[in-house]
């Protein structure tokens, strides 16, 4: 038999109520656990536009890098992304607030088995999430090695910051599964049966979810999301505020007072700085020499040197008389 967290289209159990005490349940903790996980899910705005971002970017990508190792891994995010849309794990919390009545004296609640199938539901979500954190590690591992190769570097910096993202938001939605979770599991002994149990026998719920997940970044990290902050302002708590010794004064440097690192070489010609006063009195004295004047020559037309046949001759007779 396969393990019921694992079942992608799992059976939900019969639609049962059943009538207790008010005053013997607390139901106001119960429906207030409920509540916060529908509004977390419907607060994961940010996290849906990103999954759809990179379903147009492995589009954009697949002819050019159709062979690459970062991009088969940005396929199986999206591939474990689209089984997470589809789950819809929201309108499961939902119908479970949709039988739970209150009266004056009485509670009409849904059956254990009931609370049981959105625990199930709730485990393999966040078992899913957590393939997709580990599936956006590996390619964004290969994306930043294409970036620091300066190969298509340009496409791969905007796919290796839609996969951080996506990969950040997961580990968040991890540690939402496990409230979610450990709040609503400490009502199950407080339900009960009607019909059969709906979990086999061999199989059975964990009592704490983040202990079953055995994630070994679950502790090591500091950052922690506030619970009633959206996701938006998830992303925006990572930015930490100023130490005390900052100030808000800004010092404005000219492009000319930077100098570089270089190592200092004999033949650099580094120069001195010397005042104006001083250039000037350096320099040579300028003796006032009168320059002759340019006699200008009249220019002749070439129609001057022409001859005639008995100039020419004339000349030719002179030259052999000498």
């Amino acid at each position: 038999m396969n393990i019921i967290w694992n079942n992608y289209k799992l059976q939900h159990p019969p639609y049962l109520t059943w009538r207790a005490n008010r005053n013997a349940f607390n139901i106001k903790k119960f429906l207030a656990a409920i509540n916060k996980a529908i509004r977390e899910l419907e607060s994961m705005d940010t996290f849906d536009l990103e999954a759809a971002f990179l379903s147009r970017l492995i589009y954009r990508m697949k002819n050019k890098f159709r062979n690459d190792k970062g991009l088969k891994s940005m396929e199986k995010v999206n591939r474990a992304l689209i089984n997470y849309l589809n789950m819809a794990l929201i309108e499961n919390y939902k119908d479970l607030k949709s039988y739970i009545q209150v009266e004056d004296k009485a509670l009409t609640l849904p059956s254990r088995q009931l609370l049981e199938y959105v625990l199930v539901r709730t485990q393999g979500f966040a078992k899913l999430v957590e393939r997709i954190e580990l599936v956006a590690r590996h390619s964004a591992h290969f994306l930043k090695t294409r970036i620091a190769l300066g190969h298509a570097w340009s496409i791969s910096l905007v796919a290796y910051a839609n996969v951080s993202r996506i990969w950040f938001l997961s580990r968040q939605l991890i540690r939402r599964c496990c409230v979610w979770y450990k709040e609503l599991y400490q009502y199950v002994s407080a339900f009960q049966y009607v019909g059969l149990p709906w979990i086999p026998q061999n199989q059975s719920l964990p009592q704490d979810l983040e202990q079953w997940l055995s994630i070994e970044w679950m502790h090591d990290e500091n950052i922690d999301a506030c619970r009633n902050d959206t996701w938006d302002d998830v992303i925006l708590k990572l930015f930490k505020e100023h130490p005390a010794d900052c100030t808000d004064e800004i010092i404005t440097i000219p492009v000319s007072d930077v100098t570089e690192n270089k190592p200092a070489s004999h033949a650099d010609d580094i120069g001195e700085v010397i005042s104006r006063e001083a250039f000037e009195a350096n320099l040579p004295k300028i003796h006032n020499v009168k320059t002759s004047s340019i006699k200008k020559c009249k220019r002749s037309h070439i129609s001057d040197d022409v001859r005639s046949t008995k100039q020419l001759k004339r000349k030719k007779k002179k030259k052999g008389t000498k």
